[in-house]
């Protein structure tokens, strides 16, 4: 008896605590987060591995992933789906915040069908995220040797134009700091021009009013995301007025969407280092 008691006083301390302190909130969330998606992987893996480095792995995890939404108290509205929805081969171009984009992929993969993201090395080696992600076709590349991370990208054309399979690109490389774009790596415009593939730009709204992790703020809060007609490519433009064009279009995009996003070069953006 006295145990259960003692479980029901720190149940209840945790429900003020969690209530009055938005702190207890943020961390609340997070590992809430962690350990959902972690467990969604480590259940889906034997299934996984039965047919490995399949696309079609990441429909099942990350519809069920998305399930912790709601929870979270995060929502989405999808603005332009018939962009992203053709069954043809791309490169999906999307800017980076936070952690949270992963929820925004999650609910946009059904509507893309064949998907596959590309992400930084070290995520293969996070257990049991790196492992689905491989099962699943994700393309994995070492920043740190820029030269070695084109050419994977690059051996990965004739499997993307021959399966119809969107290639998403995070083309900042790193997480923007206030939620303005930063400058974008070329490496999948190069991709997108070699390959003569249509590029297509997905914009999700800032997180700054609902997320901070510098605060630990994680409140509810909804995400516009915003997928642009398609840019087709003959091969023949050049990369770096083609890389700027696009930016320009997501940034004016961004802006659009994010009513309360910071002017560019401000300090009074969020910090997103989860």
């Amino acid at each position: 008896m006295s145990v259960l008691l003692f479980i029901c006083y720190v149940l209840g301390l945790w429900v003020v605590l969690f209530v009055a302190n938005r702190r207890v909130r943020y961390v609340t969330k997070f590992v809430i987060y962690i350990v959902y998606v972690s467990s969604i992987a480590t259940i889906l893996l034997p299934f996984s591995a039965l047919r490995p480095c399949n696309v079609r792995n990441a429909n099942v995890s990350t519809w069920m992933v998305y399930w912790i939404a709601p929870l979270l108290g995060i929502s989405h509205e999808v603005i332009g789906a018939e962009h992203l929805a053709e069954d043809r081969a791309a490169v999906v171009i999307c800017n980076h915040q936070s952690l949270l984009d992963f929820l925004g992929m999650c609910k946009l993969w059904p509507i893309a069908g064949k998907l596959a993201a590309v992400a930084k090395r070290e995520i293969l080696f996070i257990w049991p995220f790196g492992l689905i992600a491989w099962l699943s076709g994700t393309v994995f590349i070492d920043r740190r040797h820029a030269a070695e991370s084109r050419d994977v990208v690059n051996s990965t054309e004739r499997l993307i134009k021959e399966k119809g399979i969107k290639l998403w690109v995070f083309a900042e490389g790193t997480r923007s700091s206030d939620g303005n774009l930063l400058p974008f790596k070329k490496g999948g415009f190069h991709l997108a021009l070699r390959g003569k593939l249509p590029i297509i730009p997905v914009v999700m709204s800032w997180y700054g009013p609902f997320f901070d992790s510098r605060e630990m703020r994680l409140e509810p809060g909804k995400v516009t995301i915003k997928i642009l007609p398609a840019v087709i490519v003959d091969g023949t433009e050049d990369v770096t007025k083609l890389t700027e064009k696009v930016r320009a279009d997501m940034q004016a995009t961004l802006e659009s969407i994010s009513p309360d996003l910071p002017p560019i070069g401000s300090k009074n953006g969020f910090h997103a280092s989860k």
